[in-house]
């Protein structure tokens, strides 16, 4: 459940913060672009320019992403055979456990910045954390889905050879960077964040896994760079995130 308290406040500028924020994410597919065009419309609406209205339309598409994961999850999950659900349960509850811990992190960087301005992003990165977990089910989903449909291995995105052990280093250093930054009371909720985000990408390696399998229709070389491009991305969003709100601190 979002916080509240972080959705206060939300000025016109939210519409161009949000929006900016989830174009940077991934490109909107039609599943997704629903809730984005709803969310604009709203955050322009002439009726929903005060605070009250702007906070609105971010708990709404807040509720909206809730639901879409939600219906994502349970979608994987039926597309999944059934051995390889526990693996799904496994990495959606680590999920949970580092959002929470994430949501306290995003609370510690905004309790240092000055000016109700800086509301719309905070109340943005707070809702990016479910989107951005609906949006990567959604991917494994159509992977799977698109695997059986042609007696083939999933696809995969493309991302650059060998950048999982650089982006891992720059998780630990922004990490690092952010501890020096906030104030010392905030250093513990800095290191449980990412503790509980290598927890979740430890389980979750047992869910690609099962997304990248290797049977008689993938080869094992195959099925491995489709769980290494996998496990980079996620990193990847981690190194993303992390530059983001430290981008925030003391911001005035």
């Amino acid at each position: 459940m979002v916080n509240r308290l972080l959705l206060c406040g939300l000025p016109v500028l939210a519409l161009c913060l949000t929006c900016t924020a989830m174009a940077a994410d991934a490109p909107a597919s039609g599943a997704t672009a629903d809730i984005d065009k709803t969310l604009t419309s709203c955050l322009a609406d002439p009726e929903k320019q005060s605070t009250g209205g702007q906070d609105e339309c971010i708990v709404d598409a807040t509720h909206a992403w809730d639901a879409r994961l939600n219906t994502t999850y349970q979608s994987l999950r039926d597309a999944l055979p059934e051995t390889a659900r526990p693996a799904l349960l496994a990495a959606q509850r680590a999920w949970l456990a580092s959002r929470d811990a994430d949501l306290k992190l995003i609370e510690a960087v905004y309790a240092t910045v000055h000016g109700t301005m800086y509301a719309p992003a905070n109340a943005n990165d707070v809702m990016r954390l479910t989107q951005r977990r609906a949006q990567t089910l959604a991917r494994y989903r159509d992977d799977v889905s698109l695997a059986a449909s042609e007696g083939t291995g999933p696809a995969s995105a493309k991302v650059a050879g060998h950048a999982g052990h650089a982006q891992n280093a720059e998780v630990d250093r922004w990490g690092r960077r952010m501890m020096r930054r906030l104030p010392s009371a905030s250093g513990g909720v800095v290191r449980a964040s990412n503790e509980k985000w290598r927890t979740f990408a430890s389980a979750e390696k047992g869910l690609i896994a099962v997304v990248c399998p290797s049977d008689g229709n993938t080869s094992a070389s195959s099925a491995q760079a489709c769980r290494n491009v996998q496990a980079a991305n996620e990193t990847a969003a981690r190194v993303q995130w992390l530059k983001g709100l430290d981008g925030m601190i003391g911001a005035d």
